[in-house]
């Protein structure tokens, strides 16, 4: 009961945004929305504010409900939670201190809703009344090419069970699919380019066969999809965002198809029983983080405490005391010393190009790095350790770094 209220707020947090201004700029007491549309066995949620008061706290009204066979209300801690039982219409009066505020409840048969531009003509999906087990979003509506899904357009539909997809959907918004808590099945569109940030975050997908034509997954896409037993990603994929597969813990192995992919950090953290990730030996767009708490990082641990992956230092977490890191490492990736506790002195060696933004941080005991390389790029949080000595050549990328934010320098000497 409290989950399925949770969401039912959150919906009613997401529509009465805008209703919330709007009572806001008028001044005083009343409700969140005073019009809404509803589909039959629909849920929603309604609540008295002061929009004069410091928070949008819901006041301790009296709900009531003009056809109960329509709509019927169910209140909460404040809150009236609404049921559409069957299509017609009722009025929810909310009673508070002797005075009445309204809401009037129109409850028409399922539908999927959209929004047309009329330029080119288009449609988006913004969303459906009613409940859908089997979500088939059609290729044309009213003559509209149907090309997108709205952001947050089904977020929280935990009726949908399988979603079909049209040819003609390129790009799905941010969080459209969001916590369909019961998700398992989307059929792609082979058209699509993007698939917006949290759009499947928290569903219970279990394989992932994207089609080819994808080239973008934005952050937290896949997140906590934690029955994905299956990832296929598209030879084309140029970019998979912060935290887009963060948690997925069914998953055991994943192949980065191309050495162009830039990827977010996190992006396959705390995978857990992830084991096997296969890569080409030119791509160098990870990090500390992009794998973080997996078997795959820790299995390398076991076998050297500096995990080098193409030439990038990707983690050193179990490092201690003084850490020579081997040449040819280029680039000294983010989040490879994030927390070490334990190491005292790094020694970097003169192939190293780059060390990335958060890759020395928190190492409350480090005292001292050595960079003898020139030309080694910095930038202002590179290295974020308090009284930490920064070692370089006089004149260096290094020594104008250590300037700058005023960290104790003293000159390399080649020995």
């Amino acid at each position: 009961m409290k989950k399925r209220l949770s969401l039912l707020l959150a919906f009613a947090l997401l529509m009465g945004f805008m209703a919330v201004l709007e009572v806001h700029a008028k001044g005083g007491i009343g409700l969140v929305v005073n019009k809404l549309k509803l589909g039959v066995n629909d849920e929603a949620a309604l609540w008295l504010i002061d929009s004069n008061a410091s928070y949008y706290d819901a006041l301790d009204a009296l709900y009531s409900s003009s056809n109960s066979a329509v709509v019927s209300v169910e209140k909460d801690d404040g809150y009236a939670f609404l049921t559409a039982k069957k299509i017609g219409k009722a009025v929810i009066t909310a009673q508070y201190k002797g005075k009445k505020y309204t809401c009037s409840i129109t409850v028409t048969k399922r539908t999927i809703t959209y929004s047309y531009n009329k330029k080119d003509k288009t449609a988006t999906v913004t969303g459906c009344r009613g409940q859908y087990k089997k979500l088939n979003i059609p290729a044309k509506v009213k003559g509209y090419k149907v090309t997108q899904v709205k952001t947050t357009a089904f977020i929280g539909h935990m009726d949908i069970e399988k979603v079909v997809l049209p040819d003609t959907i390129t790009k799905l918004g941010y969080g459209s699919f969001s916590a369909c808590y019961n998700l398992k099945e989307v059929v792609w569109s082979n058209k699509l380019d993007t698939i917006g940030g949290s759009a499947f975050a928290n569903t219970k997908l279990k394989k992932v066969i994207l089609p080819q034509s994808v080239k973008k997954i934005g952050n937290s896409a896949f997140e906590e999809c934690a029955s994905i037993t299956k990832l296929s990603l598209p030879a084309g994929i140029k970019s998979i965002g912060e935290s887009a597969f963060y948690g997925c813990n069914s998953l055991k192995e994943i192949e980065i198809p191309n050495d162009f992919v830039k990827m977010g950090e996190f992006a396959f953290a705390y995978c857990r029983n992830l084991k096997i990730v296969k890569f080409p030996s030119t791509w160098y767009n990870m990090d500390g983080y992009t794998f973080w708490g997996t078997k795959w990082i820790k299995n390398l641990r076991k076998k050297n405490p500096l995990v080098v992956i193409n030439g990038i230092l990707i983690d050193a977490d179990k490092c201690k005391g003084e850490v020579t890191v081997p040449e040819g490492v280029i680039r000294i990736g983010c989040g490879a010393f994030d927390d070490n506790e334990k190491v005292t002195r790094i020694i970097l060696p003169s192939s190293v190009e780059k060390i990335d933004s958060g890759a020395i941080v928190d190492c409350y005991k480090l005292k001292e790095v050595v960079i003898p390389n020139m030309e080694t790029q910095l930038v202002y949080d590179s290295i974020d350790v308090e009284k930490v000595t920064i070692c370089a050549p006089d004149g260096s990328f290094a020594h104008y770094f250590a300037k700058i934010l005023e960290y104790k320098y003293k000159p390399y000497v080649v020995q």
